[in-house]
């Protein structure tokens, strides 16, 4: 234990410019599918429970179409890329959108991070359909297209909605992975 926990330290954990260890933020994360209710009950828990996290993560899946056609739900078992461009917070898996979630998260002082994949969406979601002129796409791979971030006004819608998330929910960190 002790020689993997000096190898740890030595070769694998991060350093500042001086070469010392950083301490790097302790984070819970959870899928984007899973239901606000949820989500709300863990953060209590981890509050109660006093588990010390600094980021409540929630991971992809939390979107999906504008309109659910009839008879459909977008919860657990969805597959969260085939909404990639649907960047509208689910209402049914967050009937008050992330609003309650980040304001939870503010009063017991937890960072609040989400994983958006703004420059990636599918052909026929909600944004390359409103704005098909600010994606790429490949002659060799027609089901993934890219956000032109080249385009002024594709950064700016990008740049507006992530600024927007950030506002409305009280996030503290945005991920990106670039899928």
């Amino acid at each position: 234990q002790n020689i993997w926990r000096r190898l740890a330290i030595a070769y694998y954990s991060p350093k500042d410019v001086n070469g010392n260890t950083v301490d790097v933020p302790i984070a819970d994360g959870s899928w984007g599918t899973e239901l606000a209710s949820t989500k709300l009950a863990t953060i209590q828990a981890l509050h109660d429970k006093n588990i010390p996290i600094d980021i409540y993560w929630i991971d992809a899946g939390w979107y999906g179409p504008e309109k659910v056609p009839p008879g459909q739900t977008i919860l657990v078992n969805s597959p969260w890329h085939d909404y990639r461009g649907d960047w509208t917070v689910s209402k049914d898996i967050y009937p008050n959108g992330f609003k309650p979630i980040g304001d939870l998260l503010k009063k017991y002082n937890i960072g609040f991070l989400l994983w958006i994949e703004i420059e990636g969406a599918n052909p026929g979601t909600q944004w390359p359909t409103r704005h098909p002129d600010w994606y790429l796409s490949s002659s060799e791979d027609k089901r993934n297209l890219l956000l032109n971030l080249g385009n002024p006004d594709a950064l700016k819608g990008a740049t507006d909605y992530i600024s927007g998330m950030i506002t409305d929910a009280g996030l503290t960190w945005y991920r990106v992975d670039s899928n």
